[in-house]
């Protein structure tokens, strides 16, 4: 009787759950456990939980950069992740804006040198983007766009603070120049994920060889006593 009283249970239980419906369950599962408890977004930094977030994006690069020239700030202590995107970019369109880029400046230096003025910067930036055409056009060179984020971590706004000031002192120094995201910090989490999905789309237009010099990262000098150092 009482596993008659059981069956009758069980069947009621189970009426009108399709293996469908069960797989959806399943499915939303893991997203229902690693979801966190809170979002709080503010100006320029976002608090996941108990982690405050506060992110910086690279908007101008040094002209010329020497091998591996971020390990100086893979080497740094504190907490933080580093997101690099790399996506490639169609030759023949940046043919175009190089051409329209070389018109510009030699009109520039042509209106320079009829008021009698020497524009050694210009002239670089001529001899640049020359040389990038000519390397285009030959094929030695293809170009790619890169976004490079930096995500300070901390248990409170002061410590971000002094993390995030640090981080961006050690971008200056090698002459990149880092910018907050302001009332975008949501877009800019998302961006640090390994979800290949950039929400920031701040990019720069770099050649391979510049490219290399990003990555492999060439130090040995990790510090890897407090929680260690992962890449992929």
């Amino acid at each position: 009787r009482q596993s008659n009283m059981m069956d009758i249970f069980l069947k009621r239980f189970s009426k009108g759950i399709t293996p469908k419906k069960r797989r959806v369950k399943e499915e939303d599962l893991l997203p229902y456990l690693i979801r966190p408890n809170s979002i709080i977004n503010e100006i320029d930094s976002i608090r996941v939980n108990e982690t405050f977030n506060q992110i910086s994006m690279a908007v101008g690069y040094p002209r010329k950069v020497p091998a591996g020239f971020l390990d100086k700030i893979i080497k740094l202590q504190g907490n933080f992740d580093l997101t690099l995107y790399i996506e490639p970019f169609s030759i023949d369109v940046m043919r175009i804006i190089l051409h329209k880029e070389l018109e510009k400046q030699t009109a520039d230096m042509q209106a320079d040198t009829l008021k009698g003025r020497i524009n050694p910067s210009l002239e670089s930036q001529i001899k640049d983007t020359r040389h990038a055409l000519d390397d285009l056009t030959l094929g030695k060179e293809k170009m790619f766009n890169v976004s490079l984020y930096l995500n300070a971590k901390a248990r409170d706004h002061h410590q971000l603070r002094l993390l995030s000031n640090k981080i961006e002192s050690e971008l200056n120094a090698i002459n990149i120049i880092p910018k907050k995201p302001a009332f975008r910090m949501h877009e800019a989490l998302q961006s640090m994920l390994p979800l290949c999905n950039d929400k920031l789309k701040i990019t720069r237009n770099i050649q391979t060889s510049a490219l290399s010099a990003f990555f492999p990262f060439t130090t040995s000098f990790l510090d890897l006593k407090e929680s260690g150092v992962m890449m992929g």
